[in-house]
């Protein structure tokens, strides 16, 4: 009995000892240069020379719960999964010498909720935050020229992330699935917006875009329901694959002259878009592009355009199946430039044609002193000289509306002239 007593109050002991030294803290050596310590408050502190050590398990493992953690000047570098996953840790304060925070050096520090960066970083690398669910913001220093693959993805609580001015390349998913992100400014060193890097933003309304950007790529802003406009730079070439879509609030978003390429999808299912101008530079609309835009009262495609994919009008009631509020579509180029468009199948109102009476440029089946008035209109250059009213409207054939159309058309009206017996077959189209 009497050894049975001792070996409690052995285990007993220990149990005391190591509750003191938590109670007081600890601290060691990590590696060659690097001394830590942590507090019984939960403050890890580190300090030292050059890079923080990789290892699989940190020496301040089970010394204590690190609530907070400082990376004091002198060190370069925070190596890959420095804190992987550390639960507890709601505060991190970095010095000024630490140029890099290696992959998954934070990832799923669930708790986080504040980084303070210092001034002298240039690379996050990939994963570095991913998961960080509680952290509220991200301002980064001017010198960070490049965020990795999915860097802050899933930071759901991410607010404000104030992209650096030496900014020059970010990562895929980057900033994806931040669904408290109101809003952000691409710096102008960026060229390209890699895939997924904003998607699922849901709360953003608004992102600023550099002049010098050159491409938007696949789902790189998909399913941010709550942006309501993005200017496009003139510098734009490509967008591709999905970029918009699902961008329901989006209601402008003007395509520059600048664009070479628009991908399938790119703004599937917009239903605010307010204006589809598709520049002819862009040669085919892809498949599905401008799907379900279903508040456009109009479609301007450019000169140029060679191709219509499968879909890419569909579901826009009017001129275009199923888009509600479309009356009209505009190309800038001839009746016969239309004509030898390929269009694809599920795009059928597009080629939508129509039966015309010469001289009924009003459209509404008899010829009379309101279509005169009209063409007078036109010639004085107070309204446009489409192409369906010019070429319903050059009676005289001189390839040009002008009085001696107007006077041709109130003759015909009055008698004088005899009416035109047959119709000439027309595209529904509006300059």
């Amino acid at each position: 009995m009497k050894k049975i007593l001792s070996v409690i109050c052995v285990i007993a002991l220990l149990f005391t000892l190591g509750a003191a030294a938590h109670a007081e803290g600890a601290s060691g050596v990590f590696g060659e240069n690097l001394t830590w310590t942590l507090s019984a408050d939960g403050t890890l502190t580190l300090r030292g020379e050059g890079p923080i050590p990789f290892s699989n398990r940190a020496p301040w493992a089970g010394q204590g719960t690190v609530r907070a953690a400082v990376i004091e000047n002198g060190l370069t570098e925070i190596p890959d999964k420095l804190f992987y996953e550390l639960k507890t840790l709601k505060k991190i304060t970095i010095g000024d010498s630490v140029a890099k925070i290696g992959d998954y050096a934070f990832y799923c520090c669930e708790a986080l909720e504040t980084v303070t960066f210092g001034k002298g970083l240039t690379e996050i690398c990939s994963h570095a935050f991913r998961g960080c669910g509680a952290l509220k913001e991200a301002v980064l220093p001017k010198g960070v020229a490049t965020i990795g693959n999915h860097a802050f993805y899933q930071c759901a609580a991410l607010e404000r992330a104030d992209l650096s001015a030496g900014l020059v390349s970010l990562g895929r998913f980057a900033f994806a699935e931040c669904a408290s992100l109101k809003k952000t400014a691409i710096p102008a060193g960026v060229a390209e917006i890699p895939d997924y890097c904003f998607y699922g933003c849901a709360a953003m309304t608004e992102a600023t875009l550099p002049d010098g950007l050159k491409t938007i790529n696949a789902h790189a802003f998909r399913n941010c329901g709550a942006l309501g406009s993005i200017r496009l730079p003139q510098s734009l070439q490509t967008i591709e694959d999905h970029a918009f879509m699902d961008c329901t609030a989006l209601s402008a978003a003007d395509l520059p002259a600048s664009l070479t390429a628009l991908g399938a999808y790119a703004f599937y299912r917009c239903s605010s878009l307010k204006t589809i101008n598709v520049p002819g530079s862009v040669g085919v609309v892809e498949p599905f592009t401008f799907y379900s835009c279903s508040s456009a009262p109009e479609i301007v495609l450019g000169e140029g355009i060679t191709a219509i994919g499968k879909g890419a009008f569909r579901s826009c009631y009017g001129a275009f199946f199923g888009c509600a509020n479309l009356g009209r579509v505009r190309f800038a180029g001839s009746f016969d430039q239309w004509d030898h468009i390929g269009v694809d199948v599920n795009n059928d109102a597009i080629l939508r044609r129509g039966d015309f009476l010469p001289g009924d440029v009003n459209i509404d089946g008899k010829i009379n002193s309101t279509d005169a008035r009209l063409l007078l209109r036109a010639a004085a250059k107070i309204i446009p000289e489409t192409k369906l009213l010019r070429a319903l409207g050059d009676l005289n054939a001189d390839g040009r509306i002008n009085s001696a159309d107007a006077r041709a058309d109130l003759q015909i009206s009055a008698r004088l002239l005899p009416a035109p017996q047959t119709t000439v077959n027309l595209p529904l189209l509006y300059d």
